[in-house]
Formats: C-alpha cells, sequence, structure tokens
C-alpha cells in the first residue's frame, strides 16, 4: 500500500512539469508574434530613410571632397619636418664655419710694419665684413628659432634657452666688431698694432667662438629631435584629421548599403520566426506524445521498483550507482616497508662507490721495476685481484648488514648476497679498467657514469616517468639489471628473472676488459703525456 501513492505522485510530477512545458511553448508562440510586427514596423522605416539617401549622397560627396583635399595638403608637407631641422642645422653650421674663419683671419696677422699695415688694414676690413654678416645670420637664426617654436601646439623650452645664448653671441660680436674698428683705425695711424690690443681682440675671438660651439652642440644635443618629434607629431595630427574627414565621407557612403542590408535582414528574420513557429507547433505534438508514453509507463513493475528505491532508501541507490563494484586489491609480491623495497638500489649505489672510493686509494698502475718481463694483461690481472678482493669485502659487508643489522625483508639472502658479489666484480673491473687506461680522466668517466645509471636506472620511481634519454639508456645500465635482481630477491622470485639479470650484467666484463688490456695498448702513451704535463702545472 505504501507503494503506490509515491507511483501516483511521480507519475503526477512528470504529467505537471510537461504540462509547464505545453505553456512555455505557448508564451514563446505568442512573444514570437509580437517580434514579427515589430520587424515589420522596422522595414516600414528603412524605406522612409532610404527615400533621403538622394540627398545624403550629395552630402557624402562634398564631405570626400573636402577629406581628399585635406590629405593632398597634409601629404604634400609631410617632409617639412626633416626640411625644417636639417635646415636650422645646415645655418648653424654655417654661423659655426663663418667664426671659424674669421678667427683663422686674425692668427694670419703677424708683426705689423710700414710694409705690411695696408693688408693688414685690409685683414681687418674682411674681418669686420664677417663680423658684421655674424651678427646678421645669429639675429636671423633666432628669429628662426622663435618663429618655429611659437607655430608648436607644445613649446620647447630649451629654444628658450637658445635664444638666450644667442642674444649674448650677438653682444659678444658687436663688441668684437668695435675692437677691429679701433685696431683699424690705429694701424692707419701709426702703421703698428700694439700688443695689448691684439691680445684683446684675440681674447674676444676666443671667447665669441667657444659661445657659438656651445651653442651648436646645445641644439644638436637637447633641442634639434625633440623639435623634429614635435613637428613630426604635427604633421600626424594633421595626418588623422584628413583620415578622419575622408572615414566620415566613407561612413556616410555606406548608408544606403546598410540599410538594404538591415531590410534584407528583417525579413530573414521574419523567416526563420517563421520557421521557429513552425518547429515549436511540433514540439507541442512532442510533449502531448511525452504525456500518453508517461501514462503508459505509470504501469511498469520494473520501473516503479526503482522508483519506489530512490523515494524510501535514497541512500542505498546513491551507494550504488558511484561504487557499482568491490575493488579487492591482491598483493603478488608484498613488500613490508619502504626501507626494504628501497635496500636494492642504495646496496648497489653503495658497492659502486666503494669501488669507487678504492680506485681513488689505492694504486692502479704496476711500478715499471716490478713490471719488468710481465706481458700488460699479465700486471693487469695482478693489479686487479687486489682491487676484486677488496671489493667482495665491501660486498659482504653491506648485504650482510642488510640482512643482519637492518633486517630488511629478504626471501632469497643466499641469491641477494649473491647479487651484492657479482655486483661487486662487476664495479671494480669498469672502475679499474677506466683508473688505469685513463688515468684521473677515467676516475671522472666513473663519477658522470654513476650520476646517470642514478638517474636513468628505476631505483627510485618508476622509470616511465623519466625524461626520454633516461628511459632509452635504461636497458644499457649495469645498476638496472642489478637493482631488479636483487628485488627478486626482497619480494620473491619471478621464473628466471634472477638469473636473466645476472647474464645481462656479466656482459659489462668482457666490456671492461677490453677497455683495461686492449685499448689500453692505444692510449697508454697518449695518457702517460697527459699525466706528465698536468703533473707539471703543479694543480694535480
Amino acid at each position: 500500500m505504501t507503494g503506490a501513492p509515491g507511483k501516483i505522485q511521480t507519475e503526477g510530477d512528470a504529467i505537471t512539469s510537461l504540462n509547464e512545458i505545453k505553456d512555455s511553448l505557448n508564451q514563446l508562440t505568442d512573444t514570437i508574434g509580437v517580434l514579427k510586427g515589430t520587424l515589420r514596423t522596422v522595414n516600414s522605416l528603412n524605406d522612409g530613410v532610404k527615400g533621403t539617401l538622394p540627398d545624403v549622397s550629395r552630402m557624402i560627396t562634398s564631405g570626400e571632397d573636402t577629406a581628399q583635399s585635406a590629405r593632398t595638403l597634409v601629404d604634400s608637407t609631410r617632409g617639412m619636418s626633416d626640411i625644417v631641422t636639417q635646415g636650422v642645422d645646415d645655418t648653424l653650421d654655417q654661423i659655426t664655419k663663418t667664426e671659424e674663419t674669421v678667427y683663422e683671419t686674425f692668427n694670419v696677422l703677424g708683426n705689423i710694419s710700414d710694409t705690411s699695415a695696408d693688408a693688414a688694414i685690409n685683414t681687418l676690413k674682411a674681418m669686420e665684413s664677417m663680423t658684421s654678416a655674424m651678427i646678421t645670420q645669429l639675429n636671423s637664426f633666432g628669429k628662426l628659432l622663435n618663429d618655429i617654436n611659437t607655430k608648436l601646439p607644445v613649446k620647447l623650452t630649451d629654444v628658450t634657452q637658445i635664444q638666450q645664448d644667442l642674444g649674448a653671441a650677438v653682444k659678444q660680436q658687436q663688441d668684437l666688431l668695435v675692437k677691429l674698428q679701433s685696431a683699424e683705425k690705429t694701424v692707419k695711424e701709426t702703421r703698428r698694432l700694439p700688443g695689448d690690443m691684439k691680445d684683446d681682440i684675440g681674447d674676444s675671438l676666443s671667447l665669441a667662438y667657444n659661445t657659438i660651439s656651445d651653442i651648436n652642440n646645445f641644439y644638436k644635443g637637447k633641442v634639434e629631435v625633440p623639435l623634429k618629434d614635435s613637428l613630426d607629431k604635427t604633421y600626424d595630427a594633421l595626418g588623422t584629421t584628413a583620415g578622419a574627414l575622408g572615414s566620415i565621407g566613407n561612413l556616410v557612403g555606406q548608408i544606403d548599403t546598410t540599410l538594404t542590408s538591415v531590410n534584407t535582414s528583417s525579413q530573414s528574420l521574419i523567416e526563420a520566426l517563421d520557421s521557429s513557429l513552425n518547429l515549436i507547433n511540433k514540439s507541442q505534438e512532442r510533449v502531448d506524445d511525452m504525456i500518453n508514453e508517461v501514462n503508459k509507463i505509470a504501469d511498469n513493475k520494473q520501473l516503479n521498483k526503482i522508483m519506489d528505491i530512490m523515494k524510501n532508501d535514497p541512500e542505498r541507490f546513491s551507494d550504488f550507482m558511484m561504487k557499482p563494484t568491490d575493488m579487492q586489491t591482491n598483493k603478488i609480491y608484498p613488500v613490508e616497508n619502504y626501507g626494504s623495497a628501497m635496500a636494492p638500489f642504495y646496496t648497489i649505489l653503495a658497492i659502486w662507490v666503494g669501488g669507487l672510493i678504492l680506485v681513488a686509494l689505492l694504486k692502479t698502475k704496476v711500478e715499471p721495476s716490478r713490471a719488468e718481463g710481465l706481458k700488460l694483461y699479465e700486471t693487469y690481472f695482478g693489479r686487479y685481484l687486489t682491487f676484486m678482493l677488496l671489493g667482495i669485502f665491501q660486498a659482504l659487508v653491506v648485504s650482510l648488514g642488510d640482512l643482519y643489522m637492518l633486517k630488511i625483508q629478504c626471501l632469497e639472502p643466499g641469491k641477494f648476497v649473491l647479487a651484492a658479489v657479482i655486483a661487486s666484480i662487476v664495479f671494480t673491473n669498469i672502475t679499474y679498467s677506466m683508473t688505469v687506461s685513463f688515468g684521473d680522466v677515467g676516475k671522472a668517466i666513473v663519477v658522470v657514469f654513476m650520476v646517470i645509471q642514478v638517474a636513468g636506472s628505476g631505483g627510485t620511481f618508476p622509470i616511465q616517468v623519466t625524461p626520454k634519454f633516461f628511459q632509452m639508456v635504461n636497458p644499457l645500465l649495469p645498476f638496472t639489471h642489478l637493482i631488479n635482481a636483487m628485488r627478486e630477491c626482497v619480494a620473491g622470485l619471478y621464473e628466471n628473472a634472477y638469473w636473466i639479470d645476472i647474464r645481462n650484467v656479466l656482459v659489462y666484463i668482457p666490456l671492461s676488459l677490453l677497455v683495461g688490456i686492449v685499448l689500453r695498448k692505444k692510449v697508454l702513451e697518449l695518457n702517460e703525456f697527459f699525466e706528465e704535463k698536468l703533473s707539471q702545472t703543479g694543480i694535480m
């Protein structure tokens, strides 16, 4: 009896929702009718506006002519900023050259005698003429700068400073002109030029020349570039204004096209609304069909049972949807703790470091006096046995310490110790061969090789998450196979994986013998030369 009311209530909710959708569709139908009427009104307004377009067209033509004239004017004067600044620069250079000429002309005067007095008078007259011309040039230059500065949108303050300096320069030139005229009169009367008068004129010339040079430097350093930039901005503003006039003409010229486009778009929208209205009518029919389907579903017993569960025990239904299946983890090769899992990596690393320490502390080469009569491979194996025995001792200390001091998990302790001993034999053979063949360079290579193995052996984290390079070299590293062999001993053996790893790592023994015996003959003389030169440096 408890299920029936819930069933009827759910069915009623569905039918109610569908009726609400049907009402919404009816409202949408009314809204579309209003929108269609609005669009038809817009089309009527567009037709009225298009009737005024002939007058607008004449306004467009006038605006375009005005814009074109303004644009032509601006383009024709576009380069005036460069011309103006270059003209100012040339005028100032000409003033400087004139002053240099006056100064050089005065230096030509020597000691004046009766025979040279007439020539000196002519020279002084020429200097007077050039000084007068200098005064005129300075006044014209100051007026030019003032006229340019007053026409700029923002006046340049440094131009005012130059005008003040120009006034001072004009005053100096006027004083110099008076002194030259006095000197000319003195030479005419006495046929001589007193030394103090000559020195006074020279000082005045030096002062005037320095003043003009300072003006020239100040203009080129602080005025020329800002003046050109200001002129360029002025012409850019004029060009923008002309372009805006043209844009206005173009914009007005697009009114007819825009109104036509709006009219066409409105008509297309009306047609689209008619299509939407047809779809809404079909949707209303579909809603009616859905209401009939809901009434049929109400009699479905399985669906009613699911709805009862959702209504009476929603938490149970929610748990089922979130977790439809139970997950059970079965550990095939369990490891008790993190230390046991990491023991293979650090054990192999310790054995390699032990071999590296041996070649750093013990001599790898047999003294020549003791090697007389012995072949190269005999001295190689004779010295290597010492490294191998010490390496095996180190391996036993490390592996037995793992088992009985640290008490790591190890299902195959014998194979664990065997892997450590083999690792020591291989590692000492590699480090010994590299050192006896290449000396200190070989030790450095061993250290680099160790760093690559630490990153590329997959001892601390899966090799699949390392960069592509380490994934490529991983199968080629002795660390990889020895760590895997020890992992077999810690967690349990899988078929012949242990012996396969041992076999793979033994390949490095003939390779290191090739380096230590065969290749050593080729590089022996070169290595001795290198060590001799290195010892001469006093560094090692």
